[in-house]
């Protein structure tokens, strides 16, 4: 059996009926000429009706308010999302690469933590078996100094931070194949370890964040950021090829020496 509409109404007030006439996007079309209806059979007087109407607009006033809110909360939201996303525009289209640098540098000071006990054991070792001024013992220790050095740098928008990060970028790209080599050549001479036990996943995962890294620091808009033109950005990836291939060449004729 459906809904008595004219049983309920007929327990309205006059303002009641009218608060269901004057809204037709909240009340069904049925439901609103029986409320006509029974209304009819009344007498309905101008202050009932003004009552009725001020209601009606103030919740009218309160819906566009919650709809205000709600589209500035949702538009937010989207802003903050695509900021992350790209946040090389804010909503005024200017520039605005300062996140994703410092998103940048924070991976690599969290990688460089995570690898930190790793350099200062390398360092020891390099000490005890080679001494102070052992190139071995003054590359361990560089390599110590250098990630903070250049993320500092970068932090504070210096055009060398973002040199050196370049630098880093593609002097590790260029030596993963070589230790992937090497300690497959190491592994099959020597056996001290099983090619099935080296971890591909961790050299995989540095060409990737290293990869991205360089892609991201010749982005125009990083570039921009930092003053450097494209002559500059040119000269700096052939630099830094051609250095890391003397750094690997010395690397070599060090480990042909001992």
């Amino acid at each position: 059996m459906g809904f008595d509409y004219k049983k309920t109404y007929q327990k309205l007030s006059n303002i009641e009926l009218l608060k269901i006439i004057l809204q037709p996007a909240v009340y069904r079309a049925d439901a609103i000429d029986i409320a006509n209806q029974v209304l009819s059979t009344r007498e309905v007087a101008e202050q009932e009706k003004e009552q009725a109407e001020l209601f009606v607009r103030q919740e009218a006033a309160k819906k566009h308010f919650v709809d205000y809110t709600r589209k500035e909360t949702e538009a937010t939201i989207a802003e903050k999302v695509q900021e992350f996303i790209d946040p090389r525009k804010n909503i005024t289209g200017e520039i605005k690469p300062v996140l994703w640098v410092r998103v940048l540098v924070l991976v690599y000071i969290i990688r460089y933590l995570f690898d930190l006990p790793g350099y200062i054991r390398s360092l020891g070792w390099t000490i005890k078996e080679a001494g102070l001024l052992d190139w071995f013992t003054i590359i361990s220790l560089a390599s110590i100094i250098y990630t903070p050095v250049f993320c500092y740098l970068m932090l504070k928008k210096k055009i060398w931070g973002w040199r050196l990060f370049v630098f880093n970028a593609v002097f590790t790209l260029l030596i993963i194949p070589l230790s992937i080599i090497q300690t497959l050549w190491m592994a099959r001479e020597y056996s001290f370890i099983s090619a099935g036990e080296i971890n591909y996943w961790s050299y995989l995962f540095s060409i990737f964040l290293y990869g991205f890294a360089l892609i991201f620091l010749l982005n125009p808009v990083i570039t921009s950021h930092f003053s450097v033109d494209g002559k500059t950005m040119k000269l700096t990836v052939i630099y830094s090829i051609l250095l890391s291939v003397v750094i690997m060449a010395g690397f070599y004729l060090l480990s042909l020496g001992n």
